[in-house]
């Protein structure tokens, strides 16, 4: 499918749909690891099509997006990742943006975008957002996200808290646990997390295989498995991806229900900041706290108080 639209402002702009080589590419550089071919390809089981759209000016290539048709004919974008985003060869114009979506909402009328937060690709998600907006499309639901801001300086995690939960991080320190790494035996984080789910009756998203198909050493995505340990004791544990070279993206997290320890998330939250502050990370993703658009009150609190910093993750209907 090729369409050529009237540029708002001047020029032209096509959108081509291409192959998985095609799209790579033209995008060698994804948004976020989400984007990429070979999380989309590995993914596409879920649907029964994959739509890799181009669009084109100048003769350059300037966005791409990939799509998923699910067997009722809807179709989304993502359809399996936590969000969505338009892939940029360099910013693009607010005229570029609205002729973009323009032709979007032509070609894939009815498509679900859920976008990121506005942490990831700021400029480029604020003008997709705006652009949608501006050419009538619908706002489904906007999903409230929580994230932990990075710092090396020293006591910089504390910086985040008020005085009562520091003093609760403090003692929860003194019970001698430790963050580690533990990349060759992933289960060992997984089983924790599914024991936690289990005893709050909550569903796993992902199962093993999944977390292990896609983090494998021939999986898409560089992710790190953590537990709380006291070297007897596992008292929490985390799943966490790197979405960009910027931002990691806790997947999973929890405490594990038999440990006994106190407060153990709290701790849990100070020790991957650190870890991933002294990586040289900006910015830890803890994800949304709410299910389209209604949020989990409690869940939401919770990371507040653990220096966490709320921002909008909106799903769009072109």
């Amino acid at each position: 499918m090729i369409i050529t639209d009237t540029l708002i402002g001047s020029g032209a702009v096509e959108m081509a749909e291409v192959d998985a080589a095609t799209y790579r590419r033209l995008f060698p550089r994804p948004a976020v690891v989400y984007n990429s071919v070979e999380f989309t390809s590995l993914v596409a089981p879920m649907v029964t099509e994959v739509k890799r759209v181009a669009i084109m000016a100048g003769g350059k290539a300037r966005l791409g997006l990939t799509i998923g048709v699910r067997a009722d004919g809807t179709m989304a974008a993502p359809f399996s990742a936590p969000f969505a985003c338009f892939d940029a060869n360099d910013n693009p114009g607010a005229s570029m943006m609205l002729s973009a979506v323009a032709a979007m909402r032509r070609c894939y009328p009815g498509l679900r975008v859920t976008l990121p937060p506005p942490i990831y690709s700021p400029s480029v998600t604020a003008k997709t957002l705006l652009a949608m907006m501006q050419q009538g499309c619908s706002l489904a639901w906007t999903d409230w996200n929580y994230h932990l801001p990075l710092t090396s300086e020293r006591g910089g995690y504390e910086r985040l808290l008020c005085t009562g939960r520091r003093t609760i991080l403090r003692r929860a320190s003194r019970d001698h646990f430790h963050l580690e790494t533990v990349d060759d035996d992933p289960l060992r984080a997984y089983n924790i997390v599914e024991a936690h789910h289990a005893a709050k009756g909550y569903p796993m998203r992902m199962s093993a295989r999944q977390i292990l198909d896609t983090t494998g050493v021939d999986g898409p995505v560089d992710a790190h498995f953590f537990v709380l340990t006291d070297g007897s004791r596992d008292a929490a544990a985390a799943i966490v991806y790197d979405t960009t070279p910027d931002i990691a993206q806790v997947i999973y997290w929890a405490d594990n229900p038999s440990a006994g320890a106190f407060a153990p998330m709290n701790l849990l939250c100070a020790r991957l900041h650190d870890h991933y502050a002294a990586r040289g990370f900006k910015i830890l993703d803890i994800g949304p706290s709410s299910s389209e658009g209604v949020a989990a009150t409690g869940l939401c609190d919770f990371k507040e108080r653990v220096g966490c910093v709320p921002t909008a993750k909106p799903t769009i209907i072109l």
